[in-house]
Formats: C-alpha cells, sequence, structure tokens
C-alpha cells in the first residue's frame, strides 16, 4: 500500500468541495435479496474508501489448508495492480489511490481508496478484484514471492501473536496461522483456491462498506454489478478457549512473552466495553516502551520503569471469542520476575479511577476512527460481527467497577502464554 500523494489529496480536496454533502449523516445499511449487506458514512472527507470483507479467515480453512487464505489475500493484491481498471483508477486519481488486501482469522478482504469523483470507477473495480478471482496458475508463481517476503519480513509480535492463539485455543479453527510457512508456500493449486473462494466468497458472508460516497450508489452496484454467487455460505465452527503455553526460541537477547486468558467476542457490545476500560486501566498500547518509562498511564505501565522490560496491555477479538492480557519484552534476566508480576497483576486487579479509565478507553476508540482508511475496513469487519455503528463507545457510560473487575477475573482464571526469542527464563504456565 502507498500513501496518497499531496497532489492527489489536492485534487481530492477540490473534488469533495462540490461533491460531498454539506452535513454529515448517520451509518446507512441495506440487507440486499442476494443477503449481500451493504453499508455507508458520509463523513466529509475527500477520499472515498471502498471496502469488500467476507467471512473468509484462516479459520475457514481445513486442517489441510495451513496458509491458503494468505495465498488469495497476496493474489488479491497482487492481481489488482495488474488489472486494466485500476490503471484507470490511478490517472484519474492522479496516481494517488491506494489498495490494501487484509486477512484475520475471522475475515478477508480488500479496501480500495480514491479521490471520492473517482469512486464510480473504483468500485466497479473493486467488486472484480475481490470476489471474482481467476486463480491462474501462472498467477499462482507470480505471487510466491510475495509470500516469501512476507514471511521474512514477520514482526517479532506478529510470531509471538500467532502463537498465542496457537496457546489459547489449541487444536480449534481459531488457532489456524495467518501466514503460509516455508512447507505451505506454493502447495495450492488454482482449483483449490477456486474452491475456497466458490464456498467462502458469496453475498451471505459478506460486507460491501463505503465511506464518503452515496449509499443508493453503493446499493445500486451491491444490488445489480456486484459479482458474488447469491448464498447463505456456512457458518464457522466453534473455536472455545481452552488455555495453554507456546514456546519458540528465537534470535536475540530480548524475550517476547504475552499472557493472555479469554476475553469478550466480537459482536459483543457490553463486553467490548468492559474489556474497553480494562485495558484502558491496564494501559494503553502504546505504552511498550524498551529501556523507557511507559508512555501511558495504568497497572502495567509501573513494569516499564524498570529499565529493560516494557509491557503493555493487548487485546484480540474474534466472532465467538477473544483474549485480552499482556505483552512483555524483557532481558533474559529480567523476564522471570517480569511476567510473573504482570500474572499477579492481572490476578488481584482492582477497578480504581473508574472515570478516568472510561475517558482513555473512549479516546483510544475515537483515535482509531480518526484514521479513516484503517477505520473503513475495522468498520466493516464489525458489521459482519453484528456491531452497529458507535455501539461500544455508547456502552462504556453503563460500564461498572464490578464489569471490569469481573473481565479481569474471566482472563486470569486461566491464563495461557506464549513465549519467543529469549525464553530460556520465562516461568512456565503452571509457575503463573
Amino acid at each position: 500500500s502507498t500513501m496518497l500523494s499531496r497532489q492527489a489529496v489536492r485534487s481530492a480536496h477540490a473534488a469533495a468541495r462540490s461533491a460531498a454533502p454539506a452535513t454529515k449523516a448517520p451509518e446507512q445499511s441495506t440487507k440486499l435479496p442476494s443477503g449481500l449487506t451493504v453499508a455507508s458514512v458520509e463523513n466529509n472527507g475527500p477520499v472515498a474508501h471502498l471496502v469488500l470483507a467476507f467471512r473468509a479467515g484462516s479459520r475457514y480453512e481445513n486442517g489441510q489448508q495451513a496458509g491458503l487464505v494468505h495465498h488469495i489475500r497476496n493474489m488479491v493484491g497482487s492481481d489488482s495492480k495488474q488489472y486494466g481498471g485500476v490503471q484507470l483508477v490511478w490517472s484519474a486519481a492522479a496516481a494517488g489511490s491506494e489498495i490494501h488486501s487484509f486477512s484475520t482469522p475471522d475475515y478477508l478482504g480488500v479496501r480500495l481508496s480514491v479521490p471520492r469523483d473517482s469512486s464510480t470507477l473504483a468500485l466497479s473495480v473493486l467488486g472484480h478484484i475481490a470476489a471474482d478471482p481467476a486463480f491462474k496458475e501462472w498467477e499462482l508463481e507470480d505471487v510466491l514471492p510475495t509470500l516469501k517476503h512476507d514471511l521474512t519480513y514477520l514482526r517479532t509480535s506478529d510470531l509471538v501473536f500467532e502463537d498465542i492463539r496457537r496457546a489459547a485455543f489449541r487444536n480449534g479453527s481459531l488457532s489456524h496461522p495467518l501466514y503460509a510457512s516455508d512447507f505451505t508456500i506454493g502447495k495450492y493449486s488454482g482449483d483449490e483456491l477456486r474452491r475456497f473462494a466458490s464456498s467462502r466468497l458469496v453475498a451471505g458472508q459478506a460486507v460491501l462498506y463505503g465511506a464518503n460516497i452515496e449509499h443508493e450508489r453503493l446499493r445500486g452496484y451491491g444490488d445489480v454489478h456486484a459479482p458474488l454467487k447469491a448464498e447463505s455460505g456456512s457458518s464457522a465452527a466453534a473455536s472455545p478457549y481452552k488455555g495453554g503455553e507456546w514456546r519458540r526460541e528465537g534470535p536475540g537477547s530480548l524475550a517476547h512473552v504475552v499472557i493472555a486468558g479469554q476475553g469478550a467476542a466480537a459482536g459483543d457490545a457490553a463486553g467490548l466495553a468492559a474489556q474497553a476500560v480494562l485495558v484502558a486501566s491496564l494501559g494503553a498500547g502504546n505504552a511498550l516502551k524498551f529501556g523507557a518509562p511507559a508512555a501511558g498511564r495504568g497497572t502495567l505501565a509501573g513494569f516499564s520503569k524498570q529499565g529493560d522490560v516494557g509491557v503493555s496491555a493487548f487485546e484480540q477479538t474474534f466472532e465467538g471469542e477473544g483474549l485480552v492480557g499482556a505483552y512483555v519484552l524483557a532481558s533474559s534476566s529480567r523476564v522471570a520476575e517480569a511476567v510473573k508480576g504482570v500474572a499477579r497483576a492481572l490476578k488481584t486487579f482492582a477497578a480504581d479511577d473508574l472515570e478516568a479509565a472510561k475517558k482513555r478507553a473512549k479516546m483510544d476508540i475515537l483515535r482509531k476512527a480518526a484514521h479513516s482508511a484503517d477505520a473503513a475496513t475495522s468498520r466493516s469487519m464489525e458489521i459482519l460481527a453484528g456491531l452497529k455503528e458507535g455501539a461500544v463507545l455508547a456502552a462504556i457510560d453503563n460500564v461498572t467497577g464490578s464489569q471490569v473487575e469481573s473481565a479481569a477475573k474471566k482472563a486470569s482464571s486461566n491464563l495461557s502464554i506464549a513465549s519467543y526469542g529469549a525464553i530460556a527464563n520465562v516461568p512456565y504456565r503452571d509457575q503463573l
């Protein structure tokens, strides 16, 4: 993905002055006869963000398909750069468009961001690159280097985040890896990818979402032109939280550790609100600093003031399940003390200064929403999970201290732990 160029932003602002409505409207949503959900919001912005997302993440792979969704995600991205329509969009938008394919355990999709006066053309392109992939054999060959590149440049945090899901959900579908491995890159034929796409990239498992585009135009495209099969598709198999441990030695002198327990599910507004306040009480995600005091406040922030230890709150949400806890980065000599201390803090958590934590939780949600491109992607996934617009933000007002403490108790009653790097001194799960 590339940042919008200054020239494109200027032209987009000019187009917005003539095309954007004068007042901001609430989100609109329509369920089409095909099963496709179409939703839109007008933020009066100069850039239109168009997202087509499906319940087709890695949890929908079977036991012999590890990394298959990663192949599809990268083919969507590579196809889009060669698709003729996108070249037209780039020309119309002064080479300032952005295309971003994404996948999670639950979802697979693509976002196309263009100056809003190019949104009609971009919309026609979006459906074809995301929902009508050919998966030809020669295109598979072209995508293999991108898969290898992803593995080469995976961040250590990505590795340990993968491992905490393996630990927490064991053999369940939520433990499936997001990334292909050296053993699975190039393993799948075009026929295998097409079969998966045929079963999962269907209207009943999809949302077409747009920011800064007229709802009727979006609805009309979804109703008449979107190349999606009018099928309902199947639901994901349950993947209950079990708790466990995953350890991997890696290079370097630091240990990366995630300690987490069962959290709120993606569609549970009340549970997510209580968890948001818990996360704000523990410490903001950007409090993770190595060798420096924490940037934020909270129960965990004090650990980061101890020199070679960094700690931040951690959460992941999925349909039906979730994780919440802490991410620890520490030297080998300090990691045992830090991990045990964090586990103890989670088990003895008390909801002090609740109103301040609520304010921080709200601010975190609003800050994320201000990044319009990422917010469009996130909102499309929230719609698939069944969350109404602003539901979690509104629910925070009603969160009580006992609810936050219950969320902490639920998580700490059966902790999972994943560690990577210099792990010799990382405590085992039964030592927590």
